[in-house]
């Protein structure tokens, strides 16, 4: 689960690298508006991407946009689960085999069970984003998850964006945990417990969105918390 936290505007920063999705946007709205015809509160299905429970076609049109980004955040974290790279070190820790080949299969499971999740539109109040019991595919987003910004830049304090939340959450549908740990406390979990950081939802997210930023922008590749 991702904590209820106050969100800030992600600035300038933030839209300038988020207009490479734009057309990705407008793709995935154009969809939505195809299927506008279904019901929101059913469940249906968008052209391979999610299942929705509830979401409004302005809502499916983001998370398509937003799935797309995490696929790309996703597919480049496996080259950096390596023993040389300074990103793995930071948020993970001292490099295992062991947690290494963990961490790699978990990121495959992910991978495999790309397009099978149910996503659950919560209006009311309450967590940022929540995952269903282990094993099942269900992810549910509450209010405040629509005030995040987009996952350029994935910081913004404490605050991953959209896209890389989405990951979070699907590490939780096989088997991390919280650990009771958020944004800089990954920092000191990463150095003091790798053990426990590789299996923490909040620092394998982390991990992944710091990776794939400092591919697409490697100028904003600095220390955020």
């Amino acid at each position: 689960m991702t904590k209820h936290k106050k969100l800030r505007p992600g600035g300038r920063v933030a839209f300038k690298y988020f207009n490479a999705a734009c057309v990705l946007l407008c793709t995935a709205a154009q969809v939505g508006c195809e299927e506008a015809a279904s019901d929101s509160s059913d469940l249906s299905s968008a052209r391979g991407f999610y299942t929705y429970d509830s979401c409004s076609v302005a809502q499916r049109a983001q998370l398509e946009t937003d799935k797309i980004v995490a696929r790309s955040i996703l597919d480049s974290a496996f080259v950096a689960i390596n023993s040389g790279d300074a990103l793995y070190h930071r948020w993970l820790g001292a490099w295992d085999q062991s947690r290494g080949t963990y961490l790699s299969n978990l990121l495959t499971q992910i991978k495999n069970a790309w397009d099978t999740q149910t996503i659950h539109c919560v209006a009311e109040d309450g967590p940022y984003a929540r995952a269903g019991a282990v094993g099942s595919p269900d992810v549910y987003l509450y209010n405040i998850w629509w005030a995040a910004p987009p996952s350029f830049p994935p910081f913004q304090g404490e605050e991953g964006g959209q896209a890389d939340t989405l990951l979070h959450e699907f590490t939780h549908l096989f088997g991390t945990g919280d650990n009771n740990t958020w944004g800089r406390d990954c920092l000191n979990l990463s150095q003091t417990h790798p053990e426990t950081a590789i299996s923490t939802a909040a620092c394998i997210q982390y991990f992944m969105a710091n990776n794939y930023q400092a591919q697409i922008a490697p100028v904003l590749d600095v220390q955020y918390l």
